[in-house]
């Protein structure tokens, strides 16, 4: 038996014993150290497992691009499936690899109509097994993922809309340059429809020309097919229409833009044929504008009639989509510039006949083109590429307008038979109800103007006419008829002796409003037709031929974005600022839709 002194000196000794080891630091590190080399390892791990997981993805993925490239190869005239298999096959992804399994590829081919264009998609899996991931700690067994590609090439089915600025800047010349911008730009167009054509040799691309300014000139065909409103008389025939004037007004509503299509069936007021400008003609003394009854037999040459709302010129004329190119040719080689800019309206007119609504449209005008047939193809028929080429060499300017009451209808205005002078009836129920200015050519504040009936001649063994507001447009200036029949006779519709061009302005707002719409309405309807557009499968190239800030925000913002990005309009945007860059800028798009490349 252990005694007391014993036992406590033994307890002393251990109780120092755990003091001492507690106390000991010795060997803490490799503690610290183990735990570290053991999580590197498995991050480590992790990292080789994914290294040889990513080196077989693009192994995969290379694989499939040249295949599909190859498989695509318009030149390569072997089965375009059997193609990409066969690169897979001798491609022996499978060999020398541990561990990883590679799905059979499935390929689909679209090719175009009698072999003018191949699309050839490829998908697959990769799957690799892990080394280290699958270990108990971590039950990740193996890293999978999809691979797919997109290759195409050709001319296939493609619908193109040119819609092109011919307004009056059009005819200036840009820094540096030698040429009219109008030159630069036919010069430019004719080049990319010959390039386009030269590579289509199974007529498979129609091309259309937009031309716009402050209207979109329809042509007389084309825009019979809608419900047209508004339309002139002409020489007392009534719905005759002017010549070579067929614009029409479409809403200006963000709804309206918002869509592709315009239906045939939807009432559209024609644009009166009108001089609406300023003042500087109104004169203050009576002078006869005209004496002709008649409209001038040539527009394309008479003089004065581009500063009209629709100008009368045939080479404004849209030009719907055809495959025969002379007929191109000599649409993009008769245009001349005149009017100012109204990029929306060009826009909304392109995007409506490139929808898949405008088909009856092309049944009926095209229906001897037999190639034609079937266009404007489906929005979503992925064998048809549709095509916009927006240019422009500015931004939007305001335009005004004629107020519907004015553009067709009954006038007070009488026109004489015989010797083309006028008279206006402003005073129905009086004595003298009849204003007629001539009678008064050298005073503002005459008597001897109001007669008992309109005026015919002297002797009043003529007759006279009551015109259609269309029909006093077409042969008097809005300013001259304000002032001439309205503000010199001092007579308003309610007294006399008002101050003439107090009158003056007042019919002017009757007459006219101050815009069609306002410029930051332009602009934005505009890129909602853009986005529209897009969305609906149309692809926009935009040209901002020395446009200015403005005019290539505008037209930025419209073109295509390429990929995923939708900042980067890379090969879809161009900013020219000479005839020669023109030039180049309509041969990348003509070279970009027919080159061989990847598209996914």
């Amino acid at each position: 038996m252990m005694k007391i002194p014993a036992l406590s000196a033994r307890c002393r000794r251990l109780t120092a014993s755990l003091r001492a080891f507690r106390d000991d630091d010795r060997g803490v590190m490799a503690v610290i150290t183990l735990m570290l080399f053991f999580v590197l390892m498995v991050f480590g791990g992790i990292a080789v497992d994914y290294m040889r997981f990513e080196i077989r993805r693009v192994a995969l993925q290379q694989t499939m691009d040249r295949a599909a490239l190859a498989a695509a190869n318009l030149e390569n005239k072997r089965d375009a499936k059997s193609v990409a298999e066969d690169y897979f096959a001798k491609a022996h992804l499978q060999e020398g690899t541990v561990g990883t399994e590679y799905s059979t590829p499935v390929v689909s081919v679209i090719e175009g109509a009698n072999g003018a264009s191949k699309n050839v998609t490829i998908t697959a899996d990769v799957r690799s097994y892990n080394y280290f991931m699958g270990m108990g700690f971590m039950p990740v067994d193996y890293l999978e993922a999809p691979a797919n590609t997109r290759a195409e090439q050709g001319i296939p089915q493609v619908e193109v809309m040119l819609v092109l600025d011919i307004t009056g800047s059009m005819d200036s010349r840009l820094p540096n340059d030698t040429k009219k911008k109008i030159d630069g730009l036919i010069e430019a167009a004719e080049l990319f429809v010959n390039e386009v054509k030269d590579l289509d040799d199974l007529n498979q691309v129609s091309i259309g020309v937009v031309p716009y300014n402050t209207q979109v000139n329809l042509g007389p065909a084309l825009r019979a097919q809608y419900a047209a409103t508004n339309i002139p008389t002409v020489n007392g025939v009534a719905n005759a229409g002017v010549p070579y004037v067929n614009c029409l007004e479409v809403p200006t509503t963000t709804a309206f833009f918002q869509t592709t299509g315009i239906p045939t069936d939807m009432p559209l007021p024609m644009s009166v044929h009108a001089d609406i400008d300023g003042d500087t003609t109104r004169n203050s003394d009576y002078v006869a504008r005209t004496t002709s009854t008649a409209l001038p037999t040539d527009w394309n040459t008479s003089a004065g009639r581009d500063t009209y709302m629709c100008a009368p010129r045939p080479y404004s004329e849209v030009l719907l989509p055809t495959m025969e190119r002379s007929t191109v040719l000599a649409k993009i080689g008769s245009l001349k510039a005149a009017g100012r800019t109204s990029i929306m309206m060009g826009m909304r007119w392109g995007v409506a006949l490139l929808d898949q609504s405008a088909r009856p449209i092309y049944d009926t005008l095209r229906g001897g083109e037999a190639l034609m047939a079937g266009r404007p193809a489906d929005n979503t028929d992925p064998e048809t590429r549709k095509i916009i080429v927006l240019m422009t060499d500015g931004a939007h300017i305001a335009t005004q307008v004629m107020r519907d009451p004015y553009k067709t209808g009954e006038s007070p205005i009488f026109r004489s038979n015989v010797d083309g002078n006028y008279s206006i009836l402003l005073r129905p129920g009086t004595a003298s109800p009849y204003w007629v200015p001539h009678l008064c050519a050298s005073s503002n504040n005459c008597t001897a103007g109001w007669r008992a009936q309109p005026w015919s001649n002297l002797t009043n063994t003529g007759t006279s006419r009551r015109l259609d507001w269309s029909e006093v447009w077409q042969a008097q200036r809005v300013s001259w008829v304000a002032w001439q029949l309205y503000a010199r006779s001092r007579f308003d519709g309610t007294n006399t002796g008002k101050d003439p061009t107090t009158i003056y302005n007042a019919q002017m707002n009757r007459f006219r409003s101050t815009t069609y719409v306002a410029v930051n309405t332009m602009d934005s309807l505009l890129q909602t037709n853009c986005a529209a557009a897009k969305a609906s499968g149309i692809e926009v190239y935009g040209i901002a031929f020395g446009a200015g800030s403005a005019g290539e925000t505008q037209i930025r913002g419209c073109a295509s974005a390429k990929g995923s990005n939708p900042n980067d309009k890379t090969g879809y945007y161009f900013e020219p600022q000479t005839s020669s860059e023109l030039v180049d800028a309509f041969r990348d798009i003509a070279a970009e839709m027919s080159k061989l490349r990847l598209t996914l």
